[in-house]
């Protein structure tokens, strides 16, 4: 054949091109023209092509085409992500809540959840420490108080709060919890004061006080206040207005009326 211009040789499909094809390169460290396999330029080329060159409109990739390690740690990032495109199905376990007995010295990142599985507590990591969450209105600390005469304690176990409460002892004798004898105040420990008692009336029981007219106490008993001595010798005697004896004697003849045709009178005869 004879001597043709490239110009002027006859066309290769592109469908046709097989990688043992020959082209022909300008070697121009050797000033020479030489041959050169498509296979060749296709593997050697690509190491020439420089950096940053090829735009990305120009590569096609197909589904699966990106093998996993090709990819480098950290590539995908938040922004890449689509809007609520990371489901449940890929999430992994514990990724969202980790599943302790014991809460680790740190979170993998703050805002991380960590439940105690011992006491199914659950915590969150706020960038420093573990804070158990409370939710609103909770109370999560009951406490007790000793100072005043009631003491209430508070004793928890678990999640469970048992409150008790008790009263001070006395500081002596007969005292009971009441308020000021005079007005109200605060309560308090005291003996009983004669005002706390009703008074006694016809219809109501209450207390009273024994002031002379004939009684008197005896210790805690109420007595007629008059000792004499017992006799069954029949005597005269004088009384108060109440109706209480105040005094007596033996009869004597002088108490005795003289009889008269209409008052009769006892006849008395003496004895040598």
């Amino acid at each position: 054949m004879a001597d043709l211009r490239i110009s002027q040789l006859n066309a290769l499909a592109g469908a046709d091109l097989d990688s043992a094809d020959l082209l022909v390169a300008v070697d121009t460290g050797a000033s020479e023209t030489k041959k050169l396999t498509v296979g060749d330029l296709i593997a050697n080329g690509v190491t020439l092509i420089s950096d940053d060159t090829i735009p990305g409109a120009k590569i096609l990739f197909g589904a699966g085409d990106i093998a996993t390690a090709a990819l480098a740690d950290s590539a995908v990032t938040t922004a890449k992500l689509g809007d609520d495109s990371v489901t449940a199905a890929k999430l992994a376990n514990e990724s969202t809540v980790d599943l302790v007995t014991a809460l680790p010295a740190s979170g993998a990142f703050t805002g991380q959840f960590a439940l105690d599985t011992d006491d199914n507590f659950l915590y969150v990591w706020d960038g420093s420490a573990w804070v158990s969450l409370k939710a609103a209105g909770s109370i999560n600390t009951v406490n007790g108080d000793t100072a005043g005469l009631i003491d209430i304690t508070a004793t928890t176990s678990g999640s469970t709060v048992t409150i008790a409460a008790t009263i001070d002892d006395t500081t002596s004798a007969n005292q009971f919890l009441a308020g000021p004898t005079g007005a109200g105040g605060t309560v308090g420990y005291r003996t009983i004061d004669s005002t706390d008692l009703p008074t006694a009336s016809t219809a109501a029981k209450g207390t009273v006080i024994v002031n002379a007219e004939g009684l008197r106490m005896d210790s805690d008993t109420i007595e007629i206040d008059n000792d004499v001595t017992a006799t069954t010798t029949h005597h005269v005697v004088t009384y108060s207005a109440k109706g209480l004896i105040t005094g007596g004697r033996a009869i004597t003849s002088a108490d005795l009326p003289i009889a008269t045709s209409s008052n009769r009178v006892p006849l008395f005869l003496a004895t040598a």
